[in-house]
């Protein structure tokens, strides 16, 4: 080796008194050459030989005890004792490398940055990030300071404090973490680097942990192509992605683009090796959920078949997503004007959702309001008024007044005392639900025709002439809109 070749040349030196012009950087070169040695033999698993390499390196800086290179040599002495799992003698090299290295370079040196970050990588095998953490943060503020934000040699550094908040779901501190490792990784490798993609991703993670929806699509949608080219079309990995910005598009009322990210992972689920039947059974329940939301009942109904099907085949399917799915399948069969066959899906659904979810839940008040409106169908009126106070009961301390589901059992319930000729009891709960609509809808909504008109007939019953007057008004007039322009 070139480290031996040194020691034989210095030996020359000392034993025939050559001149020692150079000798500083002689002995430079020497170190250097038995570092580089040490490192190599490290990396190619010669353990015996990096040891003397790294050894000698400080066997030569005897003459000259505040080189900056005998922090260098050793860190290597403790980069090999962690590679043999001798953390004990590497925590004292790499301890004895700091001290000398904040001693001769300064508290704020990259050497010392370099130190801190193995001493860093020490606590962290031994299953301590609460003391890797600290490092790691001493050690990236130097490097800021020293080169500025998001510079190459920062990456194991941002991906190490990335891993430990990752891990602690500590999601606003991974964030600018794993911010900075995109940067850097678009530096070095480029913008098609299959690292980009997992980084991507780990921070549309971070995004959505912390409900950050509009920084979480931009950087799935970027994450996409590339994981595509990186990982396959066909990865299962696009699994989440796809999933994820299906979601996205379908709260931001976009139906059409999430009915094309639900299909392909649709189709990602069913060619996995060993395919996930409950999760196929989900994304067809959520999918038939986009073709109801956009009156696609026909299509609705086939694929929430398939699921129920599947669901049926699972053991213990009484759950959640089963209760969903036979929810879904009940809506069709209400907005098809079937209502026995609604009415045999929403009592199915209740007690699924009364075990599983709790009698108090949102989605049991939900099941509730479906079954009263499907009992006022079926002129069931005592039934319906039951499940209605029921579904209000439940409502009013989950998701409150003030939302629309509420509204819809509100009108209802207004309907069937319409309905009854208990006008004064329909009265504040109609109100109350066209306000709720009107704030949340529109004014000019098709939805604000079901309160408006037994609204309009409530008014008139209890002597309150000049509204109702206003109100009747108000529902011609949007009959009218609703209707367009006669055909010339």
């Amino acid at each position: 080796m070139m480290c031996r070749a040194w020691c034989v040349c210095l030996g020359l030196i000392l034993v025939f008194g050559l001149p020692l012009v150079g000798f500083g950087q002689a002995v430079d070169k020497a170190v250097t050459d038995c570092i580089q040695a040490g490192n190599k033999a490290l990396q190619t698993g010669h353990y015996k030989d990096a040891e003397k390499d790294y050894k000698q390196a400080l066997t030569y800086l005897r003459s000259t005890p505040n080189d900056p290179l005998r922090g260098m040599a050793l860190n290597g002495l403790g980069l090999l004792a962690m590679t043999r799992k001798q953390y004990t003698d590497a925590e004292t090299y790499y301890k004895t490398a700091l001290d000398f290295l904040k001693k001769v370079r300064g508290e704020h040196h990259p050497d010392v940055a370099f130190t801190l970050d193995n001493l860093a990588d020490l606590q962290y095998t031994l299953g301590k990030p609460e003391k890797a953490e600290p490092l790691y943060m001493q050690a990236l503020l130097i490097l800021q300071k020293a080169e500025g934000n998001d510079a190459p040699d920062q990456l194991d550094t941002v991906n190490a404090l990335a891993q430990i908040y990752y891990s602690e779901n500590k999601f606003a501190d991974a964030e600018p973490m794993l911010v900075s490792a995109v940067k850097i990784i678009e530096k070095t490798n480029g913008a098609d680097s299959p690292d980009l993609a997992w980084k991507l991703v780990m921070l549309g993670v971070a995004y959505q942990a912390q409900n950050k929806n509009a920084q979480l699509e931009p950087v799935l949608k970027r994450a996409l192509p590339i994981a595509e080219k990186s990982w396959g079309a066909d990865s299962q990995d696009l699994v989440w992605i796809v999933g994820t910005l299906a979601g996205l598009e379908q709260a931001e009322k976009n139906y059409p683009e999430a009915t094309v990210h639900l299909t392909r992972m649709l189709d990602l689920q069913r060619k996995a090796p060993t395919p996930d039947q409950a999760g196929i059974a989900a994304t067809l329940s959520q999918l038939g959920s986009l073709n109801l939301l956009q009156g696609k009942l026909s299509e609705a109904e086939t694929v929430l078949k398939q699921a129920d099907e599947i669901q049926e085949k699972t053991p213990g399917h009484d759950t959640a997503p089963t209760a969903a799915t036979l929810n879904l399948l009940g809506k069709i069969a209400y907005r098809q004007q079937k209502y026995v066959d609604a009415e045999v899906k929403f009592l199915a659904v209740l007690p699924i959702r009364q075990k599983v979810l709790g009698v108090a839940h949102a989605d049991t008040g939900a099941t509730l309001s479906d079954l009263s409106a499907t009992e006022y169908k079926l002129n069931k009126f005592a039934e319906s008024e039951q499940y209605a106070k029921a579904a209000l009961d439940i409502q009013q301390k989950t998701i409150g007044n003030d939302n629309l589901d509420t509204a819809v059992t509100l009108t209802t319930l207004g309907s069937l005392y319409v309905m009854l000729e208990r006008y004064a009891d329909a009265l504040p709960l109609l109100k109350q639900a066209l306000t709720v609509r009107d704030k949340e809808l529109g004014k000019e909504d098709p939805q604000i025709l079901e309160v408006l008109e037994p609204y309009v007939n409530a008014l008139f019953k209890t002597d309150h002439p000049l509204e109702a007057v206003e109100m009747k008004n108000r529902l011609a007039d949007l009959k009218s809109k609703l209707k367009g322009p006669a055909p010339k």
